[in-house]
């Protein structure tokens, strides 16, 4: 914009200025969720304040109008706490309880943004469920590179591992439990840093539950070789996952099941032993007992016969 002078008695002379009109923006744009539906999970020995998951609101408004503030509204409860709360700018949703023994059960809420950090803005919400798992319903993908490199590339493995498995369950979302070293040996007490084992869950949209351990190892020990070609870039030259195996807890109750089997059999081979050997132990204790009983009455009629046989009255005889 151009803004020109002129003096209109004297010889036309002209000269410009530059003007500059700063333009406010009006709140004329609601927020709009990156998802309708958020899902998550937690386990049940997470401890209080736990991050589960993050969400994220977007909004096309500029300055305060695009600045988000966050909150839950979650139904209800028995006890009247509620399970979870959220970080109100930054969407990141955390533990607020414990959740022991309540596996396969499932929260359902919903979360609010509201631009303007909340200060009258415009809202929306997006729906969010989170469910309760544990190592029974997991697996651990073991590959040959150390925890950091797994740990620096997570969200793009996960990715690949999600594909995979939405190809079997549309809309299923893979969560990452943990990133440590490789765990091996007798109770697997022995750690390798040089190796890495990821371990991943697996939650149907359909059922709001975890999917079962055999259908998630199913699922990705049957494209291995698929997963390996699309881990490459990220693991690095020469890595690749080693095996797809059941959490150490869950491998040493089956190991601990076989051993009370085979406990059990041996206990019960060893009382049917017993139990026969008893048996002509018992029956050579009736007959023997009989015998005694029958000695000892024969002694006593005997000795009766004696008796009043000496006294001249009568005698007593078998």
């Amino acid at each position: 914009m151009g803004l020109v002078e002129s003096n209109l008695r004297a010889p036309s002379k002209t000269n410009t200025a530059r003007v500059f009109i700063d333009v406010l923006d009006e709140n004329d744009h609601s927020p709009v969720f990156t998802k309708l539906l958020y899902l998550g999970g937690v386990a049940e020995d997470a401890k209080t304040f736990t991050s589960v998951l993050q969400v994220q609101a977007l909004d096309k408004d500029t300055g305060n109008y695009s600045s988000m503030q966050y909150r839950l509204v979650i139904p209800p409860t028995t006890n009247g706490k509620d399970g979870f709360v959220i970080e109100p700018y930054t969407g990141v949703i955390k533990t607020a309880i414990m959740y022991r023994n309540m596996r396969r059960s499932y929260f359902k809420f919903e979360v609010v943004a509201t631009d303007n950090y909340g200060q009258g803005g415009l809202s929306n919400k997006a729906e969010v469920v989170v469910s309760v798992v544990n190592l029974l319903d997991m697996q651990v993908v073991v590959s040959n590179v150390a925890p950091t490199v797994v740990e620096q590339n997570k969200d793009k493995l996960l990715r690949v591992l999600e594909h995979y498995v939405q190809d079997q369950i549309p809309g299923a979302k893979v969560v990452v439990e943990s990133i440590g070293p490789r765990r091996f040996g007798v109770g697997f007490e022995q750690e390798d840093y040089s190796k890495s084992d990821l371990m991943v869950y697996a939650i149907d949209p359909l059922t709001n539950r975890a999917i079962s351990r055999q259908e998630l190892f199913k699922f990705l020990d049957g494209k291995l070789l698929d997963i390996n070609k699309e881990f490459q870039p990220y693991l690095g030259r020469g890595g690749r996952i080693l095996e797809i195996r059941s959490p150490d807890v869950v491998t040493s109750v089956k190991k601990a099941v076989q051993t009370v089997g085979y406990t059990e059999g041996a206990l019960l081979a060893l009382a049917i032993i017993i139990i026969l050997c008893c048996i002509p132990a018992i029956l050579i204790v009736i007959i023997t007992y009989r015998q005694c009983v029958e000695r000892t009455v024969q002694s006593s009629n005997a000795l009766l016969e004696v008796h009043f046989g000496s006294n001249g009255n009568w005698s007593w005889g078998m």
